[in-house]
């Protein structure tokens, strides 16, 4: 039995044409001229100026630091580590076998080593090879390497030297000095460890500040301004902000913007005092 239904319909239809719809006039096409792109310059100044602040943002919102304790563990443990001498068990028949294969498994199923701290002239080797990523190991295992002086010069005093070309591993660094001081506790701030480090990591900003103004590289001394009165804690901005009061209650002739100014340039380095026309240090 077949079905004819579609036939019948169409023979039906047939009899009856249906009308033809309207044909709609085609749009003229008219020329557009789109908006031309930014130049390439343009998009480098923009680049140069954005990415140092996401950097350091994304920096600030990552994990805590290690603790004190992993620090004081990470100075007191010896750099070559002895491992276990491992147990020999008889191959089995597969193993016999085909040996190939047992090699292979041997290979997967050896434990990897544990982390070695490194020495102060890898540090500085992966400064010279932009190498952020063994850089955020280090920050994360064993922050004191990146304040250490090594050779009469720090990883970030080497990272300025070098050029603009490694400006990136410059901010890297201060966004970790930065994280560091933010995540540290109250109660840590009075442990000898910790002031040593925060010691080391002032002497780190100030000697930044000095060669940015010597070599006139002024777009980070603002950020190292800014870790570096966070690194000196409550006591010191405690008595600036007492000392600003006064200046605001004295009206105009207190000066309370000009001696806001004038503790902070003194309160880094000399050099900085004396440093004029820094337009993101005056904001």
């Amino acid at each position: 039995m077949y079905n004819h239904v579609f036939v019948l319909q169409h023979i039906d239809s047939a009899d009856f044409p249906r009308p033809l719809r309207p044909m709609k006039e085609p749009v003229p096409s008219n020329p557009c001229l789109p908006l031309s792109l930014p130049s390439t310059g343009f998009l480098q100044r923009e680049a140069d100026t954005i990415a140092p602040k996401s950097i350091i943002k994304q920096l600030r919102r990552s994990p805590s630091p290690p603790s004190i304790d992993e620090l004081q563990e990470a100075l007191s443990s010896p750099l070559i580590e002895s491992t276990a001498s491992p147990t020999i068990s008889s191959p089995t028949l597969s193993e016999r076998l085909f040996p190939q294969h047992a090699a292979g498994k041997a290979k997967a199923q050896a434990p990897r080593g544990r982390w070695k701290e490194p020495e102060p002239y890898e540090v500085l080797r992966a400064v010279e090879r932009r190498d952020v990523m063994y850089l955020m190991e280090v920050r994360d295992r064993a922050f004191h390497l990146l304040v250490r002086q090594s050779g009469g010069v720090t990883p970030l005093l080497h990272a300025m030297r070098i050029g603009k070309s490694h400006s990136d591993v410059a901010v890297i660094l201060l966004g970790a000095f930065s994280r560091y001081v933010n995540h540290l506790e109250d109660e840590e701030m009075t442990r000898p460890q910790t002031k040593r480090i925060l010691k080391a990591l002032r002497a780190n900003l100030k000697l930044a500040i000095d060669y940015g103004l010597q070599s006139s590289q002024s777009d980070l001394i603002a950020s190292f301004l800014q870790t570096l009165v966070m690194s000196e804690g409550d006591k010191w901005v405690s008595a600036q902000v007492s000392n600003i009061s006064l200046a605001l209650r004295a009206g105009t002739e207190g000066k309370p913007v000009y001696t806001a100014q004038t503790a902070v340039r003194k309160f880094a380095t000399k050099e900085l005092g004396k440093a004029q026309a820094i337009a993101a240090l005056d904001d």
